[in-house]
């Protein structure tokens, strides 16, 4: 009880001080876990910040802390704002790439999910057929329809069976309204 209270002593100064001490990082370290656990959200957050500031005790561990929190108070805008920080600094790291795509496409932001999706492409995550598939439809809500169609391309080289793909493509390079490419894939 005393280390805790001590702990929170010196975060309180840190807090007050000009100048910045990194010994106190450490500390921060554990008060931050400390307030996570006990429920404090924004407490812990706000020593995330300062951590993924700092990169202590590396600013992929900052930010997993921050993500964390982030998750627990539901806050998905302080989840995409850290996730982005973390594609940053791990760019391969397609778990996050493939939930950021996810969520853009939930809110309908459909350019920034095609931005993202082509990673997924590259990485061929979480395999290449539901990347591709995931590209089209992405690409489709976006109305990038020569996209669309390159990705049903890249697809049929993959899987040449696929009937829907087939009849997909065949839609965008003949169909005037495209709307009703959208519908089909949606109900696919």
């Amino acid at each position: 009880e005393n280390v805790a209270l001590d702990t929170l002593e010196a975060y309180k100064y840190y807090l007050k001080s000009e100048s910045y001490d990194k010994t106190l990082l450490p500390n921060i370290y554990d008060l931050t876990r400390t307030h996570l656990v006990m429920g404090n959200h924004n407490k812990a957050l706000a020593g995330a910040e300062n951590l993924i500031y700092n990169k202590y005790p590396s600013d992929v561990e900052a930010l997993s802390i921050a993500m964390d929190i982030a998750r627990r108070m539901q806050d998905k805008d302080a989840l995409m704002h850290y996730s982005y920080q973390m594609l940053e600094a791990k760019p391969e790291d397609v778990k996050i790439l493939f939930d950021l795509t996810v969520e853009h496409f939930l809110r309908g932001e459909f350019d920034q999910a095609q931005n993202l999706v082509a990673g997924l492409v590259r990485y061929k995550h979480p395999n290449e057929i539901k990347a591709l598939r995931m590209a089209i439809h992405i690409s489709l809500e976006a109305e990038d329809y020569q996209a669309s169609a390159q990705y049903c391309r890249q697809l049929l080289k993959v899987k040449p069976e696929d009937s829907f793909i087939q009849k997909v493509l065949h839609l965008l390079n003949t169909s005037e309204d495209k709307s009703e490419i959208k519908f089909l894939f949606r109900q696919s």
